[in-house]
């Protein structure tokens, strides 16, 4: 996790998979993530919200206890451009699904174009997913503000994960 919070920036990384899996997913897809706008850091998986890493999901968006908007395609229900915009809060944890998987052999690249409380997702150079309107429960949890700034952070879940060429430019 950083040692900072940020709001406007952009993040690159680049990431490939190990061989290695471990107990208790040795049989599950390999699993990670990466958080930004993370706040509640003293909880054990922080509150945040995600874009995905994992085998054929990279790009997904998790809300994890915040909310926020997305557009979705009237057939599939995944991020559309073009869809219908659709709230989701994730009281734990939910999720919009990317476009389509760009993921592939050996290494990858995401990038997250952050800006308070709007983001864009690309893999390998495609736009697979973006909200709008993140918001976190207020201090009392008797409502929701805006979420615009957070510490960023790397997770993995259960399998081996490379990450290299990691910058974040602010903007």
């Amino acid at each position: 996790m950083t040692d900072s919070t940020y709001s406007r920036y952009r993040l690159h990384v680049e990431y490939k998979w190990g061989e290695k899996k471990f107990a208790p997913r040795t049989d599950a897809v390999r699993d990670a993530g990466v958080l930004f706008h993370t706040f509640d850091t003293d909880a054990f998986w922080p509150a945040a919200l995600e874009c995905q890493v994992q085998e054929g999901d990279t790009g997904d968006i998790w809300l994890i206890d915040s909310r926020a908007t997305s557009t979705v395609g009237a057939d599939a229900h995944n991020y559309s451009p073009n869809g219908a915009p659709e709230q989701r809060t994730g009281e734990r944890y939910t999720k919009f699904a990317r476009s389509f998987s760009w993921e592939r052999p050996g290494w990858n690249e995401i990038v997250l174009e952050v800006d308070g409380d709007t983001a864009r997702f690309f893999v390998n150079g495609h736009l697979v997913n973006a909200l709008i309107q993140a918001e976190r429960p207020t201090p009392d949890r008797a409502g929701w503000m805006p979420l615009t700034e957070g510490y960023i952070a790397l997770q993995a879940e259960g399998a081996e994960l490379y990450y290299r060429n990691m910058r974040l430019e602010t903007l």
